[in-house]
């Protein structure tokens, strides 16, 4: 056999390995999403008060916690003493 048509076997061999893995993936994900409908926004982190402040602002919860110099857990009334 020739070098060019063994690397070209190769790449066509991947080439099928991929898609089918691609392939199966999206089946997966199709399957996934009928089972549990809101599954995808949550793993993609849309909706709720989070997802209306980055709309609203263009800021993530985590960019306005850096922001104010606030923990995670801090309740509103002392992020608001701290800051103001």
């Amino acid at each position: 056999m020739s070098s060019p048509r063994v690397i070209i076997q190769v790449a066509i061999a991947g080439a099928q390995i991929l898609g089918k893995a691609f392939l199966a993936a999206g089946r997966q994900a199709v399957a996934n999403a009928k089972h549990r409908p809101g599954a995808a926004e949550e793993a993609a982190g849309v909706g709720g008060a989070a997802d209306n402040l980055t709309q609203t602002h263009r800021m993530t919860v985590d960019e306005a916690h850096l922001i104010l110099n606030a923990k995670r857990g801090d309740p509103l009334p002392q992020i608001l003493k701290v800051t103001l």
